[in-house]
């Protein structure tokens, strides 16, 4: 699938918005924990520029995502490094 406009146009901006304040990834992050209990991976669909999954490897969780968009993925590859496994849909 080609990258489309809405692929290049939020990934300029998706950081910004989504840290206003809005989304509390150590809660979220928190809860996921909770409900894993002893298990340590994590299958992300839609992963973004990897956010919430920065906070589930602070935690101690094995990461891989997922997203259809190329942009994002390469914000992701760059904050999380070799700490994840990331894939393009």
């Amino acid at each position: 699938m080609p990258e489309n406009t809405y692929d290049q146009d939020i990934s300029q901006c998706y950081d910004a918005i989504v840290n206003a304040g809005y989304y509390d990834y150590n809660a979220v992050a928190d809860s996921i924990v909770e409900v894993l209990s002893h298990r340590r991976k994590v299958l992300e669909l839609g992963i973004g520029t990897g956010l919430l999954a920065e906070k589930l490897i602070e935690r101690g969780l094995d990461i891989s995502g997922f997203d259809f968009s190329t942009s994002m993925l390469e914000i992701a590859v760059k904050g999380l490094g070799s700490n994840i496994k990331l894939f393009k849909q």
